[in-house]
């Protein structure tokens, strides 16, 4: 039998001691060693390289028990995930300890009932992308984010700084049991320009009024130009057929006062945004719109298509809203948009619309095209009329080949 166990060098239970005793060898990290070395001699061994231990796991005699020490709950954030797809369950036993989160909430006195989780340990920008989408998705918002050397706190507010987060609390908990044991409650700003010692566990706290926004808000809602701004019965149904997915990349190209960028961010906070418009005036606005939802996941992009589409990331989902502008525009994105990606554009003029089609119909695919015009209710002597808007094209193209 394998037993994991959470281990406490300054709590250790009777039941770890005995498995501790009855077991033929013990893995624990390199910090426990101290604790271990002088009862255990030749039985206890590194857990780490990990392919190494588990070599020796498997060709231990069926009889012999073993024991592999980590600290906490070895199935929260831990070792015992990489074991249950290395061995089988009934060969295997875990026993939680105190997690970091647990301590570091006691010592903080905040309930942890309500906490959501992040990993940044050994991750990259995959990682930052679920952060930001946990701080976007509900509000107030309360994270504990398992760390280390290459994404410490200073770095991760940051990051967050540059997104435009600017109002919530950062609270460190450092060394935890150790020799360097501190225990930190700070602004974001004051974290930035702070170092810490590797081992330690950040939580995030604060809120936000992205909860109250709905679905195609009135343009008054946004900061825009003389009217500029996707109109928001028109902004519904793009956003219905962009199909937005939970995570990936989307390009927002001619965002204009980024309406349908902002919508998004709403709506699919785990997806990383790229707002795309040359006009300086009308990105200054697409700003103060991204830092009144708080849009994180907005990257405002102030530079003409498609010469600036090259470095970006490649994306799922391309919304065209500034006119199709030059003959290479629609074949850069298209060239660029992934696999099951979809591209939707908006045309109010004869030549744009037939330009979206000769591309569709030269690349043999099948597309999707609908007219609306929206109606407005105006007041005519003692009674109502309906205005007529522009009629707007809405042209969508899969790049899987499918029937709409």
């Amino acid at each position: 039998m394998i037993f994991i166990a959470g281990f406490d060098p300054q709590e250790t239970s009777f039941l770890v001691n005995r498995l501790i005793e009855t077991s033929s060898v013990v893995f624990a990290s390199k910090r426990f060693h101290y604790k271990l070395s002088g009862q255990l001699g030749e039985k206890l061994q590194d857990i780490v390289p990990l392919h190494k231990m588990f070599q020796r796991l498997r060709t231990l005699p069926s009889s012999d028990d073993a024991v592999v020490l980590t600290s906490g709950d070895p199935l929260f954030f831990g070792i015992g995930r990489r074991f249950l797809k290395e061995f089988p369950a009934e060969q295997l036993a875990f026993y939680p300890a105190l997690t970091t989160v647990q301590k570091a909430c006691a010592r903080f006195a905040l309930p942890w009932d309500d906490m959501d989780f992040v990993s940044l340990h050994g991750k990259r920008e995959k990682g930052y992308q679920v952060l930001i989408k946990k701080i976007l998705s509900k509000s107030p918002f309360k994270l504990a984010i398992f760390t280390d050397n290459k994404n410490p706190p200073n770095k991760i507010a940051k990051r967050l700084d540059e997104k435009g987060l600017e109002d919530a609390r950062f609270l460190v908990a450092q060394d935890i049991g150790g020799e360097n044991e501190a225990f930190w409650d700070m602004s974001l700003q004051e974290a930035i320009s702070r170092d810490f010692h590797p081992l330690n566990l950040l939580i995030i706290k604060g809120e936000h009024n992205r909860n109250n926004l709905g679905f195609g808000q009135p343009e008054n809602c946004f900061y825009h130009e003389r009217g500029l701004i996707t109109k928001p019965e028109i902004r519904s149904v793009i956003l219905s057929k962009l199909r937005l997915p939970d995570s990936g990349v989307m390009w927002d190209i001619g965002a204009g006062s980024g309406s349908v960028s902002m919508e998004a961010s709403v709506i699919s906070p785990g997806l990383e945004i790229f707002a795309i418009e040359k006009q300086q005036k009308r990105c200054q606005h697409i700003l103060k719109n991204k830092k009144k939802i708080l849009g994180l996941n907005i990257e405002v992009i102030c530079a003409e298509a498609p010469e600036c589409l090259v470095n970006l990331p490649r994306p799922d989902r391309i919304f065209i809203g500034g006119g199709l502008g030059s003959d290479r525009l629609l074949e850069t994105a298209w060239r660029r948009l992934g696999d099951e990606g979809i591209l939707v554009t908006s045309a109010i003029l004869v030549e744009s619309l037939q330009k979206a089609l000769a591309f569709s119909k030269a690349r043999g695919r099948n597309h999707e095209l609908v007219q609306i015009t929206v109606s407005h209710a105006k007041d005519l002597g003692q009674g109502t009329y309906l205005k007529p808007g522009a009629c707007i094209s809405i042209f969508t193209l899969c790049k899987k080949k499918r029937a709409f």
